[in-house]
């Protein structure tokens, strides 16, 4: 940079010579500088500065490079500008003639692992299988007698257990007071709630009959009543914790067949149970 401020002054002194020695010359002549040595001077001076600013960008400054790593990093996340081939490794600057060869920078291996997928392995999804079914095995044998008469439903749903009974053991018509003679399945349905872990869902459903009463607007209502009602009886006869149950009502919007006769509406006024997560 001395030798730059050394060359760039003396540049400066010999345009100074030659436009006092030429105002000498031609004083005899004309008084007065021509006018073609001021602008003659200007482009001297630009061109001047623009070969040293080309040659200070031809040079790297170490600290300033060094700055610009430490400020990517902190913008970027640690490993950048590093050993590790992080992103300011892989991109060489305009520095020195050499063009900037921008590379795709591989992904961190704690990102890769995030994206990964983690897929339950053959094994454990066997012996996920097993423990349903042996909590299948404990419910059915619970209910067996209801099961044997066509009172209650029990399958494997979902990764999880359902119980379905229909309306006609449990609720009057258009009620949803529980009957009598459906308590003895409650105790058991509260039974087999003891044996398997796991969220329960409790679901209400209608057939496509509309129905408007002092008691309930819609069938929505009527669905929902009906689950809450079957929610109660379990809690208020058993230690079961509230937090397990969910209640919804769906009305007819989810029928088990189509509602074309009177045995397939039967089979749609129902409530479910569904036990959800019971292997973990």
């Amino acid at each position: 940079m001395i030798l730059i401020k050394h060359f760039a002054k003396a540049s400066i002194q010999n345009i100074s010579k030659m436009i006092y020695s030429g105002s000498r010359k031609n004083s005899k002549q004309k008084r007065g500088t021509p006018g073609w040595i001021v602008t003659f001077a200007d482009m001297m001076a630009l061109l001047l500065t623009f070969f040293i600013m080309m040659l200070s960008y031809s040079t790297t400054d170490s600290q300033k490079y060094k700055a610009v790593v430490e400020s990517m990093e902190e913008a970027f996340g640690p490993g950048v500008g590093k050993d590790e081939k992080g992103l300011i490794t892989k991109m060489q600057f305009m520095t020195g003639g050499k063009k900037a060869d921008f590379q795709k920078p591989p992904i961190d291996n704690e990102i890769n692992a995030e994206l990964k997928t983690n897929p339950k392995t053959e094994t454990e999804t066997e012996t996920e299988n097993k423990k349903l079914n042996v909590f299948l095995n404990q419910a059915k044998k619970v209910l067996g007698p209801e099961i044997s008469e066509g009172s209650v439903e029990i399958e494997l749903k979902d990764s999880g257990i359902l119980i379905r009974f229909p309306e006609r053991v449990a609720f009057s018509s258009g009620s949803d007071e529980l009957t009598e003679n459906f308590d003895p399945v409650i105790g058991k349905l509260i039974q087999v709630l003891n044996d398997i872990p796991g969220k329960v869902s409790i679901s209400g459903h209608t057939d496509d009959h509309p129905i408007d009463t002092f008691r309930f607007r819609s069938n929505w209502e009527l669905s929902s009543s009906r689950a809450v009602s079957v929610l109660h009886a379990i809690l208020n006869n058993s230690e079961l914790h509230s937090h397990r149950f969910t209640v919804q009502g769906y009305a007819d919007t989810r029928p088990l067949k189509p509602n074309t006769n009177t045995v397939n509406r039967a089979k749609n006024r129902r409530v479910e149970i569904s036990i959800r997560n019971t292997v973990n």
